[in-house]
């Protein structure tokens, strides 16, 4: 459904909706149209969390593991609003994430939240359905076909000392896992973090070069 609709339909039929799982965005990290990137990211996402705490539905929505910058901060998501103000996006993408939950987190502080509501911190999803996205395809889904016809495929150069070319980690987790994870956080699964920004990754750095 286009964007410019939602919310005429969930003027009509919003008392049939069980749960919102947000995940739409412009995820380009080399996005530089700010407007474009604030409307989508930040003010669209606004109004879709006003929906819900006023319709009182449950609200899922992707953050991103861009939000964490360079990671000198680590990657603890444990922590209050105090250490999401810490963290440094480097680029646009991860800054208008990181400007969504810094707000999210202020009305949640505020009593103006959605009765159940969950910010996550995707890191690099990977799966079936994605050869939509071009350049924004995960590197798995880019060199697939590549690496199992054991061609050579390109890699990023390193751009730091204590990383040599293709060292690189990233913690790549299963587009399904995460479907998993989503469906049981609505349901509220023994242990659910309900309420906050949570980061959603396999916990385990993978190099791409093996």
């Amino acid at each position: 459904m286009p964007i410019d609709g939602l919310f005429d339909w969930l003027g009509r039929f919003g008392d049939a909706v069980e749960a919102i799982f947000h995940l739409g965005a412009i995820s380009s990290t080399t996005a530089n149209d700010a407007d474009a990137v604030i409307a989508s990211n930040v003010n669209y996402s606004i109004a879709l969390w006003r929906w819900c705490t006023a319709a009182c539905k449950p609200l899922i929505y992707a953050s991103s593991a861009a939000t964490y910058g360079d990671g000198s901060t680590g990657f603890d998501d444990a922590g209050g609003i105090e250490a999401l103000k810490r963290l440094r996006p480097l680029n646009l993408y991860g800054w208008s994430k990181h400007a969504f939950d810094l707000w999210t987190m202020r009305e949640a502080t505020a009593g103006r939240a959605p009765p159940m509501w969950v910010g996550l911190n995707f890191f690099n999803v990977f799966g079936p359905n994605e050869y939509h996205k071009g350049d924004m395809m995960s590197l798995t889904a880019k060199n697939y076909r590549r690496i199992a016809a054991s061609e050579t495929i390109r890699l990023f150069k390193s751009p730091r000392p204590d990383c040599a070319d293709g060292e690189q980690c990233r913690d790549f987790v299963y587009v399904m896992d995460c479907a998993a994870v989503m469906l049981w956080l609505w349901r509220g699964g023994p242990g659910a973090n309900i309420g906050g920004v949570s980061n959603l990754g396999t916990a385990r750095r993978a190099a791409f070069l093996i």
